[in-house]
């Protein structure tokens, strides 16, 4: 996949532009949940408590029935781990996200959802994200060097085709 991806670091055509991601997106942090409100078993109202454990474990899961509709992750978003892990892209699961993780909300009607997730994805982008993380022991993404990744956008029935060739 990466390897098909990385045409998109060579010159781009005229009708694709470059933008960052300040241009495209916001983005927002989740919650760190004290231990003591973590529920063991799910019930009517509370949500799966995304965290790097859960999703590395897949044994022991936890529950939040206390949140904010904005740390809430539908099937549809997309998360990236900002800290620890750093440029983890997850989607297709739903629940409450810690603190560990960026919610990345975008425009619809100018990106596909699974290009997004290819480009952040790329070996390349991947690199570049590691970078601005910093090198220290437990690298940490910040909302401004998030903000300030570069992405080249085909238009949106150019970017579906490449989303749909890599799927293949």
């Amino acid at each position: 996949m990466t390897e098909r991806m990385d045409a998109l670091t060579t010159p781009l055509p005229k009708d694709w532009e470059v933008k960052t991601f300040r241009d495209i997106s916001t983005i927002n942090q989740g919650l760190q949940i004290p231990i003591s409100q973590r529920l063991k078993a799910p019930t009517e109202h509370a949500k799966f408590y995304i965290t790097i454990q859960a999703l590395n474990n897949r044994k022991e899961f936890e529950y939040i029935k206390t949140y904010n509709e904005s740390v809430v992750c539908h099937k549809d978003d997309i998360l990236m781990t900002r800290t620890g892990n750093t440029g983890m892209v997850i989607t297709n699961i739903e629940g409450v996200f810690h603190n560990n993780f960026f919610k990345i909300n975008f425009d619809r009607t100018l990106i596909n959802k699974d290009f997004l997730v290819y480009f952040l994805s790329l070996e390349q982008t991947q690199k570049t994200i590691l970078k601005k993380a910093g090198t220290s022991t437990i690298p940490d993404l910040n909302h401004n060097d998030f903000y300030s990744l570069s992405i080249p956008l085909p238009p949106l029935n150019e970017q579906i085709a490449i989303a749909n060739v890599l799927s293949d």
